[in-house]
C-alpha cells in the first residue's frame, strides 16, 4: 500500500492536546522557544552534603583499617591470601579483556 498524505492513513487515533492549545508561530528568522515545562532534579541541600559526608567517612575508616591490617600482615609475613580466589580474579579480568578486545574489532 502506498501513502501519499495523511488523508490516505484511516484507523489511526491521533493525540489531541489542550483545547486551546495552539501551534506556536513561528517567523522566518526566528527559531521556535520551548515553552513545555522543564523537569529538573537537584542534588543539592544540607541533607544531601551531610550524606554524602557521612558515606564518605564511613568508607575511608573502613578502608584505612583494612589496610593497616594488610600492611601489618605483610610486615609480619602472616599474610597468606587466598591462590584460588587470586586466579579466579586474574582469568576473570583476563576474559573481559579479551571480551572488550574482540567488541573493538567488531
Amino acid at each position: 500500500m502506498k501513502v501519499n498524505g495523511p488523508k490516505d492513513i484511516t484507523g489511526i487515533d491521533r493525540p489531541s492536546g489542550p483545547k486551546d492549545a495552539r501551534p506556536p508561530q513561528v517567523a522566518d528568522s526566528q527559531p521556535a522557544a520551548d515553552t513545555r515545562p522543564v523537569d529538573k532534579v537537584t542534588l543539592e541541600g544540607p541533607q544531601v552534603a551531610e550524606m554524602l559526608s557521612t558515606a564518605r567517612q564511613r568508607t575511608k575508616a573502613t578502608r584505612t583499617g583494612r589496610l593497616r591490617e594488610l600492611e601489618t600482615a605483610l610486615r609480619g609475613g602472616t599474610y597468606h591470601p587466598d591462590v584460588g580466589q587470586l586466579a579466579e580474579k586474574l582469568l576473570s579480568a583476563a576474559e573481559i579483556d579479551a571480551r572488550l578486545r574482540a567488541m573493538m574489532r567488531g
